[in-house]
């Protein structure tokens, strides 16, 4: 019986623990990888200024604009322009 419940147990904790693990995807990677990041200041913030651009010109474009809460995990918000609406 004991094997049985430490089997069907251990997966939920592994997953718990992985699932879980924060820097994931921490500030500096979001930068890096060119998210328009606000924490306190605003990273990456001359690819905002060219969104605006590109949509003034209805010209397609896509960004991810990256947040965290005070706990230190991720917030997305992927805009998309189509050449229409966002």
């Amino acid at each position: 019986m004991k094997k049985i419940l430490l089997t069907v147990t251990l997966p939920f904790i592994v997953m718990g623990t992985f699932g879980c693990s924060s820097g994931a995807y921490s500030y500096e990677e979001a930068i890096k990888r060119g998210d328009v990041v606000y924490q306190v200041d605003v990273a990456n913030l001359d690819k905002f200024e060219q969104f605006l651009m590109n949509i003034s010109r209805k010209k397609v474009d896509t960004i991810r604009v990256t947040g965290y809460t005070n706990e230190g995990d991720p917030i997305f918000q992927d805009l998309k322009f189509d050449g229409k609406a966002i």
